[in-house]
């Protein structure tokens, strides 16, 4: 039996060795504690490209977290879901744009990353990244280079066909002139293009992004095979204004078998029939069109471009038409002989189709010599007057918009008591007070002040404007300023608009009324205005004064209808924003419900002060026959979408 000392020997042992194994395992424990993420981590990275889609959310699941941390990981991930981004597979493609959606969110690091990877990739790599930041919701970030942009379009043109190719070159559109270098090759390949569709992009482009330097492309689909496009590429090529390749086209479209092609000739021939691009040969054809096309709608068209007053007065005497004879009648120009001065008073005082009245009117309204005072005076009186009693108020204002051309002081006292006794009448007291003005600057004025208080839709805004316009000597300044502290609402919202654009129109400051405004429009101020319609006005003020950050402000309350259309668009329009008329002509589902661009442009006259502030735009006659504001309306649209992106 072992002694004592010897079993203390082997009881220590003993401990010992169960000590030992204890801190091994222990330590062993602690290793895989420490080792067990870094081990997780690269099992998981190495898993990721994996074709088990279930394995590869796993893996994505575990991995992303440490993207925060680890740069290797953020590479690796990038690497992965580029490619991801780019397969076919339906699921691989969602767990990229989930996956990246979270790290652009959650990982500034790898914002970073992707940023700088997209400046430097070649030209293999980037369409990847391109795609996984598109998918991902972050192509879109304002701060995103041009030239990006156009090195993903210009991709993506040589690698799709069809509608897709469309959608690509239309795209181009948004990026505007800035981008005409580089996109000039795509499009003058796309003008070419196979699909028509492709083509019908591409000249709408071209107009947009290049303007007259891409006259020649757009001369070019002239003679493209679809007729959609040869009508668009004319309709363009006048748009963007006068060059060298208008007559060539003209001579060529004029003629061709397509009405509608025609049709866009003859309006194209009107727009630029004042220029010298345009040659006699052109509109002889434009002659022809009028007297010997066998469609209808093309010779009324062909009317608002001939310059052969002969022929104008025999088609106003002879045609059985009423467009072609109204349009005839708005094409005359002075000066007119005593036989044409006649011809106007017989139709003014007794032509029973409304539109021809009204076309009569606006050819009298135009300035002439005095003979033709007297000779049209007394029918638009006479006109006038049935007008007032019919409560026929369209004819009655255009019946004063012509006196104002044929008036003198014997009219002053009508006018005065048209414009002071008919103010529930608000656009025919407008006419009056206008008419009054341009005859006796001194008593018209204050009375245009007193229809800025008028609730009518848009009679506040053209009054306003029409006093703004007003030289220094005949501004009544001193009605302004006491309207603008009225208690009336109304009147002081539009006292303010007149003044600011005033200031506007005449380049001076006023930072004594746009502390004013500011204060008023500020939350945060005591005097902040709670009643929406009355914050909007100073908004527009503001904005009118040089304060841009009332834009976004007017913007919002125009969407949500608390402003009217007419006051927000006149703001923005006599500034050049870009979104001046973007509800209105491109995206009318922002306007209020009860406002369309035919209300807002015809009904409440905004088109009169779009031809004033934008010379060049195309027209939107309230005088015409409908059929032709449509047709206006339209090609205003088109001009808008490449003037806009020249405004800021």
């Amino acid at each position: 039996m072992p002694d004592l000392k010897t079993q203390t020997a082997r009881v220590y042992g003993a401990g010992r060795r169960i000590l030992t194994i204890t801190l091994t395992i222990v330590a062993a424990v602690l290793v895989g504690v420490w080792l067990s993420p870094i081990a997780a981590k690269h099992y998981y990275a190495t898993r990721l490209d994996t074709d088990n889609a279930t394995q590869r959310a796993r893996a994505l699941e575990a991995v992303l977290p440490y993207a925060r941390s680890d740069e290797s990981i953020r590479r690796r991930l990038l690497d992965v879901l580029a490619t991801l981004a780019a397969s076919d597979d339906d699921v691989a493609t969602l767990q990229a744009k989930v996956a990246a959606a979270w790290l652009f969110q959650h990982v500034p690091d790898f914002t970073n990353l992707v940023e700088t990877r997209l400046e430097t990739s070649d030209d293999q790599t980037f369409p990847r990244l391109a795609r996984l930041t598109i998918r991902a919701g972050r192509w879109d970030a304002p701060a995103r280079p041009l030239q990006q942009r156009i090195r993903w379009l210009t991709h993506r043109f040589h690698n799709t066909n069809g509608q897709d190719r469309a959608d690509v070159v239309a795209a181009m559109s948004e990026l505007g002139p800035t981008a005409a270098t580089q996109l000039r090759d795509p499009l003058t390949q796309a003008v070419s293009d196979q699909p028509a569709e492709v083509r019908a992009a591409a000249i709408q482009s071209v107009a947009i992004i290049l303007g007259t330097s891409g006259a020649d492309l757009l001369a070019r689909a002239i003679t493209d095979d679809h007729p959609d496009n040869r009508r668009l590429a004319v309709l363009l090529l006048a748009a963007i204004g006068p060059t060298d390749h208008i007559a060539p086209a003209l001579r060529i479209v004029l003629h061709d078998k397509d009405e509608r092609v025609r049709l866009a000739a003859a309006w194209a021939a009107s727009r630029l029939e004042r220029s010298p691009k345009v040659t006699d040969a052109c509109l002889s054809h434009v002659n022809d069109l009028l007297t010997r096309d066998h469609k209808q709608p093309v010779r009324a068209m062909a009317a608002l471009a001939v310059r052969d007053h002969s022929l104008l007065i025999d088609q106003i005497r002879t045609s059985q038409n009423v467009p072609t004879r109204a349009r005839c009648l708005r094409s005359l120009r002075p000066p007119l002989t005593g036989d044409d001065l006649q011809t106007l008073a017989e139709i003014i005082n007794h032509e029973p189709k409304y539109w021809v009245v009204t076309a009569a009117l606006f050819a009298a309204s135009r300035p002439n010599d005095q003979p033709a005072c007297g000779t049209l005076r007394d029918p638009i009186l006479s006109r006038l007057q049935r007008a007032l009693q019919a409560e026929d108020d369209d004819l009655a204002a255009a019946c004063l918009d012509a006196l104002s051309a044929v008036g003198d002081k014997t009219t002053v006292t009508l006018l005065a008591d048209v414009a002071t006794k008919l103010t529930k009448r608000p656009w025919v007291a407008l006419a009056a007070s206008r008419a009054l003005t341009r005859i006796d600057p001194e008593q018209g004025p204050p009375l245009l002040v007193r229809l800025l208080e008028s609730p009518a839709p848009g009679v506040q805004g053209l009054t306003a404007f029409e006093l703004a316009r007003l030289p220094a000597s005949a501004l009544p300044r001193a009605e302004l300023d006491a309207a603008a502290r009225s208690p009336n609402e109304s009147l002081r919202a539009g006292a303010i608009l007149a003044l600011a654009l005033n200031s506007y129109l005449a380049q001076q400051k006023d930072e004594q009324r746009l502390a004013w405004l500011t204060e008023r429009t500020s939350p945060e101020s005591r005097l902040f205005e709670a009643r929406l319609p009355l914050r909007g006005h100073y908004l527009c003020g503001q904005l009118l004064l040089g304060d841009a950050t009332a834009l976004p402000r007017i913007e919002s309350l125009l969407a949500a209808g608390a402003l009217p259309p007419a006051t927000a668009c006149l703001a923005m329009l006599v500034t050049r924003s870009r979104t001046a008329l973007d509800d209105a002509l491109i995206d009318e589902s922002r306007m209020p419900p009860a406002c369309d661009p035919r209300d807002l442009l015809v009904d409440q006259r905004f088109g009169e002060i779009i031809s004033a502030v934008l010379p060049d735009a195309p027209p939107v006659d309230c005088q015409m026959d409908p059929d032709l504001q449509r047709w206006q309306i339209d090609r205003l649209r088109d001009w808008w979408r490449i003037y806009r992106l020249n405004t800021h």
